[in-house]
């Protein structure tokens, strides 16, 4: 099922939606992406870029998905791993590429960093 409301938002900055109960359709999938990156220089933060097609029969791909993160700096005196929350991508059945057959997904990742060599480095406690 599918719930749409048009929004305005005046300069008052907030705005808070209550949208009726949905009942889930049926069908489909879920592809759950973990990311974790390795090497990332202590006190620079991270942009990061998760996005998923689908491939028809034909190779072509179909846009599923594009999620971009900022990651916060992680703390420490040597390069190490930076985990990202999870991105969950929910693909209806009614968008399947595939002609009942399997799906055929392209998951693409692109991870920079924000800083231009500036650091963030915290005060020693």
């Amino acid at each position: 099922m599918e719930w749409m409301q048009e929004l305005t938002l005046d300069s008052g900055g907030l705005l808070v939606c209550r949208p009726a109960a949905l009942t889930p359709g049926d069908g489909g999938q879920v592809v759950d992406v973990f990311l974790c990156l390795k090497d990332v220089q202590p006190e620079r933060r991270v942009a990061a870029a998760v996005s998923l097609d689908e491939l028809d029969a034909a190779g072509e791909a179909h846009p599923r998905g594009l999620r971009v993160l900022a990651l916060p700096a992680r703390h420490g005196r040597e390069p190490g791993e930076l985990t990202a929350p999870p991105v969950r991508f929910v693909l209806p059945d009614e968008w399947s590429e595939s002609g009942g057959g399997p799906r055929r997904l392209v998951l693409r990742i692109d991870a920079h960093y924000m800083d231009r060599g500036e650091r963030c480095p915290l005060p020693e406690a």
